[in-house]
């Protein structure tokens, strides 16, 4: 190419120019996109990550409310027909607890609702009171009956303790029966229903 005035020269190093700003912002923005584009790629399949464990871990908790729920219905069910009024019996029965105890344990309380949480709260704590009571008056009861060390003068504790049983069985009667239908109306993510 052969240039023959200053104004052909002044216009080809213009077209030049022309020639790399293109060039330039072409080649920085595949620049940019080569860099977004995976960036964003990654956003999205971070975000997709965390949405599908978060509605697995849901999934996972309402399962587990499920399986504690279950649990707790037929540990009351069967504490119901333990303490229910039946023929007089001078032995106080214990309320069963493994259910209880697992809940609590394991911090699967928190799965409930605020609500049935401080309800199950104060069952187990009722129930925890009146198993001591028990289980101090079946021992008293053993010590009579064998013939224990026991000195003449020494009452036994079963008289004293009866009213508190019959006051505290009542209260427990009465938690179970409403947490029972607590439970059974609360829908599967723990909310009444």
């Amino acid at each position: 190419m052969r240039i023959s005035s200053p104004d052909e020269s002044l216009e080809l190093v213009a077209v030049m120019e022309n020639e790399m700003n293109i060039q330039t912002t072409g080649t920085l923005w595949d620049l940019f996109i080569a860099i977004i584009g995976p960036f964003i790629g990654a956003l999205v399949g971070v975000y997709l990550g965390f949405k599908a464990d978060d509605s697995h871990e849901k999934e996972l908790d309402d399962k587990k409310r499920l399986f504690f729920k279950v649990l707790l219905l037929h540990e009351i069910d069967e504490s119901i027909a333990l303490l229910s009024p039946k023929e007089s019996t001078l032995i106080p029965v214990v309320i069963p607890v493994s259910a209880w105890e697992s809940l609590v344990n394991s911090g699967e309380m928190a799965l409930f609702t605020h609500d049935q949480s401080i309800q199950m709260s104060d069952t187990y704590s009722q129930i925890q009171r009146y198993n001591y009571i028990a289980e101090r008056v079946i021992e008293d009861i053993k010590e009579f009956v064998i013939g224990c060390a026991r000195k003449p003068d020494e009452a036994l504790l079963y008289p004293t303790f009866k009213d508190d049983l019959d006051k505290t069985r009542g209260k427990i009667l009465k938690r179970f029966g409403e947490l029972k239908r607590q439970l059974e109306n609360s829908g599967d993510h723990g909310e009444l229903a």
